[in-house]
């Protein structure tokens, strides 16, 4: 926060234990490096910051002889190109957040050992070229940019990529059925696009996408082929138009902990499995808040015997049908417009929380008894006129 106008690394060259360069919020518009010879500092810096300055064009050559960097970061600059080769064998995280790159040419990098690139809030139309140059990065970050197309086979010379973020970009479509893709991908996010389709058909069954996250898209069906991440640990479609789910399309994803559904259009719930699917000993939580389900058939739960977790909340349900026998501990009824509830023909024995606030409840729920073991009952926001405290004397 100086207003310092021009750079010259040269000026640092013989500070041999040098880690760190910060020189964040100046007004630094050129950065240069005049040195003759080996610099020694070249050995010992790790981290340089020059983040929040004026610089519109930013040459990574200058940075080929730092061997021991480890962080570089050039953030809010309105950077609009980037130019030189870049030949760096650090172990190097470069974060190019909030500039104003169109492009990005990757064609004359040498980075074999980069682990993160962080390309956030750009202008990018398009997936930089040759990412086969980021042969061992973990994390590529394209989030908030302008890209309107994209193949999973342009990341899939990406051999160490775990985690790929595309969302807030203007994706319509998302090809994911390719035989090629990144082999150790984990995380693939794709928040806030167009996506009216997205197909993982031809995705490897022993991929190792452990999360998948599609937000704020126009998608209308889960693909039928989503049961090929069987590695999957948690699977979110949210503030989608998804009207129907058939929980029988996870039945066989023997890992997946997670099921969120929350802000779509769901109306229909229902499980057209005749087996007993793998997922019923590994879904840990289940939630499907914001939809436009009025009836609610709770024995769809009964055959999960790993869940803890069941949230429902904000769905203008008007009623809940069947027994329910379940090993959750947790249930959240949440802001519906329920008027009675028995749970005569529930068995919950784990069951600690039962959530019914924000309901039309008018009476205390018959058969309290049920709930020997819950700890906590919220029945705020209804419209009870009688209670005694004998009504809950049998929750011990």
């Amino acid at each position: 926060n100086c207003p310092i106008e021009v750079l010259n690394l040269e000026m640092f060259c013989d500070l041999s234990k040098l880690r760190v360069l910060n020189f964040n919020e100046n007004r630094i518009h050129r950065l240069s490096n005049s040195a003759t010879k080996h610099c020694r500092f070249y050995d010992t810096l790790q981290t340089l910051s020059i983040s929040k300055n004026l610089m519109k064009q930013f040459h990574l050559d200058l940075f080929n002889p730092f061997g021991s960097l480890q962080l570089l970061e050039a953030k809010h600059n309105a950077i609009m190109s980037i130019r030189g080769s870049f030949n760096s064998v650090a172990y190097l995280t470069l974060v190019l957040t909030k500039n104003k790159l169109k492009t990005l040419d990757l064609c004359r990098w040498n980075v074999p050992n980069m682990v993160i690139l962080k390309l956030d809030y750009n202008n990018l139309t398009t997936i930089p070229t040759c990412l086969e140059s980021l042969v061992n990065v973990t994390v590529l970050n394209l989030a908030h940019n302008q890209v309107t197309h994209a193949t999973i086979q342009k990341f899939s010379q990406m051999k160490r990529l775990r985690e790929l973020v595309l969302s807030f970009n203007n994706l319509a479509t998302f090809t994911l059925n390719s035989s090629e893709y990144p082999a150790s991908l984990e995380t693939i996010e794709l928040v806030n696009n167009n996506l009216t389709e997205l197909d993982l058909s031809l995705i490897d069954k022993t991929n190792m996408i452990a999360e998948l996250s599609v937000t704020v898209s126009k998608l209308a069906a889960i693909p039928q082929s989503i049961g090929n991440l069987k590695a999957a640990l948690k699977i979110a479609f949210t503030n989608c138009t998804i009207e129907v789910l058939n929980l029988e399309m996870f039945c066989d994803l023997s890992k997946l902990r997670v099921l969120n559904f929350n802000e779509n259009r769901i109306h229909r719930l229902f499980n057209s499995a005749t087996k007993h699917c793998t997922l019923y000993d590994s879904l840990q939580m289940f939630s499907i808040s914001r939809n436009l389900i009025k009836q609610f058939h709770l024995d769809l739960f009964n055959p999960f015997g790993s869940l803890q977790q069941l949230d429902v909340i904000h769905n203008g349900m008007v009623s809940l049908r069947d027994g329910f026998k379940s090993v959750a501990y947790s249930l959240a009824l949440t802001k519906n417009k329920l008027k009675t509830l028995d749970l005569c023909k529930w068995n919950v024995p784990n069951m600690i929380i039962l959530k019914l606030d924000y309901n039309n409840l008018t009476t205390i729920p018959t058969c309290l008894k049920s709930l020997v073991n819950v700890t906590v009952l919220n029945l705020a926001h209804n419209q009870v006129t009688h209670a005694t405290i004998q009504n809950f004397a049998q929750m011990k």
